[in-house]
């Protein structure tokens, strides 16, 4: 979780949405990747702005059979925290740069599900700091460009909220996510 203002220009939410935009039509492994580093470096880029973070992980030594449905309940659980999914075109949530005037702060969280082939250095038994959450993240940048993406198998990037204008006070943050542990 982190803080954003919707009036900033490059804010979070803007970003992210573009990110999304961009990364619409993905088509193999390598657009898997490159959204997975992109996303990554866009948070890394407002480390200040963090406030808090959860992890959970798990390394699967026999393959495939259990890391998938591992992936797929962490990103079902993810997704239904969210009171509604903003899909289809993105560009209509992007805020006119003209009309920024009025100040709009709001807590943002950002859900990041990745499924990673190999030893992941993003992988870690638990995050519980501000240092560890972005080691965490860095490494997860990184494998993105290991192998030409190859090592991505999947990735899920979800952030509320997500229309222009709707806020989350930290009050509502807390009660709707209450695994974050404050930095």
């Amino acid at each position: 979780a982190m803080s954003s203002n919707w009036a900033e220009e490059g804010n979070i939410m803007d970003t992210l949405t573009r990110l999304a935009e961009r990364n619409s039509a993905m088509t193999n492994r390598n657009d898997l990747a490159r959204l997975l580093g992109d996303s990554s470096l866009a948070l890394l880029r407002r480390v200040n702005d963090w406030d808090s973070a959860a992890y959970e992980g798990e390394r699967f030594m026999l393959g495939p059979t259990k890391a998938e449905p591992y992936f797929q309940k962490l990103a079902v659980g993810e997704r239904s925290k969210f009171e509604k999914e903003t899909i289809g075109d993105s560009r209509a949530m992007i805020k006119d740069s003209n009309d920024r005037s009025a100040s709009q702060p709001t807590e943002v969280v950002i859900s990041l599900v990745v499924a990673m082939r190999g030893q992941s250095t993003g992988y870690a038994s638990s995050v519980r700091s501000l240092a560890e959450a972005k080691a965490c993240l860095q490494g997860l940048a990184a494998d993105a460009l290991t192998d030409d993406g190859d090592n991505v198998m999947a990735v899920e990037l979800m952030w509320t909220p997500s229309e222009s204008g709707v806020t989350i006070s930290q009050r509502e943050l807390i009660e709707d996510y209450p695994e974050l542990i404050k930095f």
